[in-house]
C-alpha cells in the first residue's frame, strides 16, 4: 500500500507540475514565423537548473536555438523525449480569449500552444524533474529534446542531429497530441514545387491562350486523386494533402462576342 501511495503522490506532483509549467510556456510568445525560440529555451533551461538537470542550447539561427537535457542513467543509451518550442501564429481576432493568456475552462486548458505542444513540453519537464528530486535514476538515460523550427523547416531538429548530442538515441518518443494513443512512427511529407507556363492572349481572342492557373488545378486533381486512394495503415496513420491557402481570390473571366483567328 505504501508504494501505491507513493506512486500516486507523484503522479500527482508530475501533474500539477505540468499543468503550471504549460501554463507559463503558453505565456510566452514562440510564433514561427519568425521564431525568437531562443527566449523559451532560456525559461526552459532556467526552469530546469534548480533540479541539477543541465540544458544546452543548440544555436540555429539569430534568437533561435532548440535545447537538449540529459538525466544520467544507469547504463549507456538513451530514451529521448522529442516536442518542439516553437507554435503557429495566432488571428486574436479569431480568438475568444487572448491566445496568449492561458486559462483552464471545464477542465481544458485553453491558450495558444496548449495542445500542440507546449502540454507535451511540460510533461516533459515535470517528469524529469520529478526523477532528479527524487533522486530516482532511470535505466538510461533520460534526454530531453526541444527543437526550434518544427512548424515551417524542421531545421531545429537537422541541427540538433548534426550536434551528436542524441546520437545515442535507442528509443525516441515524440509527445505530439495524439488523443492520449501511441503510434510506432511519425508522419513524413512530401513537398512538390512546380510551375506552370501559360500563354498570355487578347481579350478578344482567348482561345490563343494558355491558363497557366488551370494547369496548376488539373495537377492538383491529378495529386489528390491519386492519394484518395491510398489506404490507411492501422496504428501508422493515412495519406493526405494540405487544405491550404485557406482562401484565394481570382477571377479573369473574359467573355468574346466575336472570335478572330489566332
Amino acid at each position: 500500500m505504501g508504494s501505491k501511495r507513493e506512486a500516486t503522490g507523484q503522479a500527482q506532483r508530475v501533474y500539477t507540475r505540468a499543468l503550471e509549467l504549460a501554463q507559463m510556456l503558453i505565456a510566452v510568445p514562440s510564433y514561427n514565423p519568425p521564431g525568437n525560440e531562443r527566449v523559451i529555451a532560456e525559461v526552459v533551461r532556467d526552469v530546469l537548473r534548480p533540479s541539477e538537470i543541465e540544458a544546452t542550447l543548440v544555436p540555429l539561427d539569430k534568437d533561435r536555438c532548440s535545447l537538449v537535457a540529459r538525466l544520467k542513467g544507469r547504463r549507456r543509451g538513451s530514451l529521448v523525449l522529442c516536442g518542439h518550442l516553437d507554435t503557429v501564429k495566432a488571428e486574436e481576432s479569431k480568438w475568444s480569449t487572448p491566445p496568449l493568456k492561458p486559462h483552464i475552462q471545464s477542465g481544458r486548458l485553453y491558450g495558444l500552444g496548449a495542445a500542440d505542444m507546449k502540454s507535451g513540453v511540460a510533461l516533459m519537464l515535470a517528469l524529469a524533474m520529478e526523477l532528479a528530486e527524487q533522486r530516482l535514476l532511470p535505466p538510461n538515460d533520460l534526454v530531453l529534446l526541444l527543437t526550434a523550427d518544427e512548424e515551417v523547416g524542421y531545421r531545429g531538429a537537422a541541427s540538433v542531429a548534426k550536434s551528436g548530442l542524441v546520437d545515442d538515441a535507442q528509443m525516441l518518443l515524440v509527445l505530439e497530441p495524439t488523443g492520449c494513443e501511441a503510434y510506432g512512427g511519425q508522419k513524413g511529407e512530401l513537398w512538390l514545387r512546380a510551375e506552370f507556363d501559360g500563354r498570355e492572349a487578347h481579350g478578344s481572342i482567348p482561345e490563343c491562350g494558355v491558363n497557366a492557373i488551370s494547369l496548376a488545378v488539373r495537377l492538383m486533381e491529378t495529386i489528390e486523386t491519386a492519394v484518395a486512394e491510398l489506404q490507411p495503415v492501422p496504428g501508422r496513420g493515412r495519406t493526405d494533402t494540405p487544405r491550404v491557402p485557406r482562401r484565394l481570390n481570382y477571377v479573369d473571366a473574359t467573355v468574346a462576342r466575336a472570335a478572330a483567328g489566332c
